[in-house]
């Protein structure tokens, strides 16, 4: 009916109680180094504290569901196509993008992308990656 977890963070090691219908949901991504956001309720009881999951999903997962603006500031246009495959890979999301790229000497367009992506840390670190990109901002 239910499982206890062990957890750490950056403050140390704790235990958190799943009930089944949770830990069926999570159990793909429950697996060590894999950083997570849970929602929990938390109480006291008897000088302990006791913890029990409500919900859990991979934190990468939902930073890439929020809104957000990414800027991509670029030294010139030969990574384009690339850039194209690495959001058509990633799908529909929430984000805006948004290409900075140079016209001519010392003028720069500033171009919204139609649509919303899906961004993931792996593709924002694919977006740096890419020939041309001077710099990747998110907001």
């Amino acid at each position: 009916k239910y499982a206890f977890l062990q957890m750490s963070d950056p403050g140390g090691v704790f235990e958190c109680m799943m009930f089944a219908d949770e830990l069926a949901r999570a159990r793909p991504f429950l697996e060590p180094g894999v950083s997570l956001l849970m929602v929990v309720e938390a109480d006291m009881r008897d000088d302990q504290m006791r913890i029990a999951v409500q919900s859990c999903s991979k934190l990468e997962d939902a930073i890439a569901g929020q809104a957000r603006t990414c800027k991509v500031t670029m030294q010139n246009t030969q990574g384009l196509k690339d850039i194209k495959a690495i959001l058509a890979a990633e799908g529909n999301g929430a984000s805006n993008i948004v290409l900075i790229v140079p016209v001519k000497p010392g003028v720069q367009a500033e171009m919204v992308l139609p649509g919303r992506y899906r961004l993931s840390q792996s593709a924002i670190s694919a977006l740096h990656r890419v020939p041309g990109v001077q710099h990747v901002a998110e907001g």
